[in-house]
């Protein structure tokens, strides 16, 4: 399967994924543009969090390049939270605050979301390569705050993914689209 050439340039796709294991708590949407280059933007509704978050995801099929933007809203008011990564330099503001990020990182993962899994998969299906390990940026909701985890991914057959973390020892099965987007994280989202 290679998702270069399957859709046209400047392509949309609209998603919308609803919790397995907190019916009516949590609802997300997300619209995929491929192209040159790809995007992700996004909103989460959480009730039980209580939470809204809005974010964006832009990267090119080289990983070199990437910038997360996100915005929440709490009732303690709203945060912001910028990530930008050109070659193997990354920085990171929030709330005003700028600093450099090290180690280096890949990708970057939303924690409740499964759209950001579609950065690794789609970088398998343009690579060749049936896995790999990504060092991803993990955005951690509500606080926003980061970590770095080594997450790894296997292609097992036509839409089907294994993703691991390998610093916790979680794992999931991902089913996807023709175009990598991730429709099915585990039993705990599903595409409507």
């Amino acid at each position: 399967m290679s998702v270069e050439g399957a859709r046209s340039p400047q392509a949309r796709k609209l998603v919308v994924w609803h919790n397995l294991e907190h019916e009516g708590a949590e609802l997300q949407g997300a619209e995929f543009t491929f192209g040159e280059s790809y995007q992700i933007r996004g909103e989460i509704l959480s009730v039980r969090g209580s939470y809204y978050l809005e974010y964006s995801v832009h990267w090119k099929s080289s990983l070199e390049r990437l910038d997360l933007r996100l915005r929440m809203l709490r009732e303690e008011g709203a945060s912001m939270l910028y990530v930008t990564r050109r070659k193997r330099v990354a920085t990171i503001e929030r709330d005003g605050e700028q600093k450099k990020l090290e180690p280096d990182f890949e990708i970057v993962d939303i924690e409740a979301t499964p759209s950001t899994n579609t950065i690794p998969v789609r970088w398998l299906f343009a690579s060749g390569l049936r896995e790999r390990t990504f060092v991803a940026l993990l955005v951690r909701l509500p606080s926003l705050e980061c970590s770095f985890a080594r997450q790894h991914y296997t292609m097992l057959g036509e839409g089907r993914f294994e993703y691991s973390s390998l610093d916790s020892g979680f794992k999931s099965f991902l089913k996807t689209d023709q175009d990598g987007v991730v429709l099915e994280y585990g039993k705990v989202w599903k595409a409507i």
